[in-house]
């Protein structure tokens, strides 16, 4: 405290007391150190980045959970796992060969290598149907694909055997570019020349597909060199700060993949945590086993229950705003906080009059993948962008491609006010005995295409006036929030029980002494070796449990629901990440496939 002396107009001076503030105490520091490392924890989140739904993926939900029964719910959240479970024991009961024996005589590798190839190119060929426009394959074209690329991979590499050294080094690594040129050949023969080419002017599309798929590659080598790391660390006093690596390598490689596909809002949450949550969920639960501190593992164990806390608190705080500005929204005349999002967006879209305050910032009126909807809701969607395209401040998708933003910018028929009918353009057909790459439809007129041409266009709109004409904004934005915190629990829960079980079943067969990772693992002790696997599964179980009752109770949306119309709706990107990803992980812990 000081006195500083103020000089007046009339040169009388006056003396005024000046408070300095009291410096901080302890537990006041430690709350904004706790408060800034909250901020930045969030702000690498993928699931807090700020992405929502479009209005066709919401409409897809709410008829998805009015017309689903309990029944269907549960069997496509029990069912989900089966493909994956089925895969993996096909290809354990293979016999595998000792290596002495030569590449010639180890038949059972190159079966487990066939499949894994024609597996990869299954999913190579899925999401290329749902990232590059208009690539469309039949079920029998796809299975030739495979077959083709499975069958003429075998020789290939047992010729590289032959002259080079079997196991081959690093096999899933170093013959890389070999199954691309397979992958690229094979389909280049199933289609024709002008198709091929017509492919490939997709320049901007391709690119895409293709970083998205160099991640994918990435992970794949990212992973298992970890798993050789905590190998080393293991037992020793590195164990735990190797350990607390791979939360850190989680947040960076969501990051780098939600970049990947971040012009695909609707797929970002099933692609990024199907694939980064999958693989931390797998070798977390791998790490455990071979954790031979029990501090080591309570402590994981507390970081990432307490990170799953912080998000249910985070969301139960921000509903909570929500629905009030919600019941403003509507005009609601009840204080019950009890509020279903799903039921009040219905409620805004159907009134013209609330939705009209609501659609002055940018809103995605379609999605960038295929949604079964009924005609009424094909009907809204159609309505709301018609209503929201007119006054040129909304997003919505264009049935074509532009070279660039400032291409649509300058052109005519953006000066004319955005009329979809002028935009439709007309492309060839691309036809072929076997494959095809087909035009997309006006996506305003049906809207289960998958992103093709489809182009996401964003024109500011007059500024935010106040935060309740936002809040559809922000209750989209809580469905995508919840979307991510489902997916990634779900996995938490269904990878470590898996896998627990996936050890108990190898310690009785034959190919247990070929795989790593069960080294000295025996039948009469490994129920203490898994049992730490398990707990940690029922631990995520309850936390599972904990986001439904939160969800339900906080916003009246019906968790289960919401990741069974996930799991039903990306069911054929889900599938092929999990057999892909489940196949590609445990080869690295076979001795066959070369070390790493």
């Amino acid at each position: 405290m000081f006195a500083a002396q103020a000089i007046h107009p009339d040169g009388s001076a006056s003396h005024s007391v000046v408070h300095t503030p009291k410096p901080r105490g302890f537990v006041q520091h430690v709350q904004v150190y706790v408060a800034k490392l909250a901020r930045i924890w969030l702000s690498l989140q993928v699931s807090h980045h700020g992405g929502e739904y479009s209005m066709e993926r919401f409409v897809a939900l709410d008829e998805y959970v009015q017309q689903s029964s309990q029944v269907r719910v549960l069997m496509v959240c029990l069912g989900t796992p089966l493909p994956m479970i089925i895969f993996t024991v096909l290809q354990e009961v293979v016999p595998l060969q000792e290596l002495s024996e030569g590449w010639l005589y180890n038949y059972g590798f190159w079966i487990r290598y066939a499949l894994l190839g024609g597996v990869l190119t299954h999913a190579i060929g899925v999401h290329g149907t749902y990232m590059i426009g208009g690539v469309t394959f039949s079920t029998a074209q796809l299975v030739l694909l495979d077959l083709l690329v499975a069958i003429g991979f075998v020789p290939i590499s047992g010729a590289i055997a032959a002259f080079w050294a079997f196991p081959i080094p690093f096999v899933q690594i170093s013959t890389n570019m070999i199954f691309i040129t397979m992958v690229l050949v094979s389909f280049r023969g199933i289609i024709s020349r002008e198709a091929f080419y017509q492919l490939l002017s997709r320049r901007t599309q391709l690119l895409r597909y293709l970083s998205f798929l160099l991640v994918q590659v990435f992970m794949t080598i990212v992973y298992p060199s970890y798993q050789v790391l905590f190998d080393f660390a293991a037992d020793t006093g590195y164990e735990l700060a190797v350990f607390l690596l791979l939360p850190v390598i989680k947040i960076v490689m969501k990051n780098v993949l939600s970049l990947a596909v971040s012009h695909m809002e609707d797929l970002i949450p099933e692609t990024v945590i199907f694939t980064v949550d999958f693989f931390n969920a797998l070798y977390l639960a791998t790490c455990m086993q071979r954790a031979t501190s029990s501090i080591t593992v309570a402590v994981v164990v507390v970081i990432d229950l307490t990170q799953t806390a912080f998000a249910l608190h985070r969301l139960h705080r921000h509903t909570k705003t929500i629905l009030a500005r919600l019941r403003q929204a509507l005009e609601a005349k009840t204080t019950c906080s009890r509020v279903d999002l799903l039921s009040s967006i219905r409620a805004l879209y159907d009134n013209p009059r609330k939705l009209k305050r609501q659609t002055r910032g940018n809103i995605r009126v379609y999605s960038c993948m295929p949604h079964r909807l009924t005609k009424a809701g094909t009907g809204h969607l159609g309505n709301l962008h018609r209503q929201t395209s007119m006054k040129g401040n909304t997003q919505f998708i264009l049935p074509f491609s532009l070279s660039s933003y400032s291409d649509l910018l300058h052109s005519d028929e953006c000066k004319a006010g955005f009329d979809s009918a002028r935009f439709s353009k007309p492309t060839k057909w691309f036809q072929h005995g076997s494959a095809s790459v087909k035009p997309v439809k006006n996506p305003q007129l049906d809207s289960t295409q998958p992103l093709g041409n489809r182009k996401v266009i964003a024109v500011n709109g007059t500024d935010r006036r106040n935060a309740e004409e936002f809040v559809l904004h922000q209750t989209l934005e809580v469905l995508f929030t919840s979307e991510c915190l489902l997916l990634a629990e779900y996995l938490e829960v269904v990878i470590p029980l898996l896998y627990g079980n996936y050890v108990l079943m190898m310690v009785n067969l034959p190919n247990a002494k070929y795989h790593t990772e069960l080294a000295g693992i025996t039948r009469e002790h490994v129920g203490p070796t898994v049992q730490t696997v398990f707990v940690y599964a029922l631990l995520e179980f309850v936390s599972f449990a904990v986001l439904i009752a939160v969800l339900q109770r906080d916003c009246g949306v019906k968790g289960l629901y919401q990741l069974a119309f996930v799991l039903e709706t990306h069911m054929p990107l889900v599938q092929t990440k999990l057999v892909s990803w489940v196949l590609i992980t445990l080869s690295y812990r076979v001795i066959h496939f070369g070390k790493l």
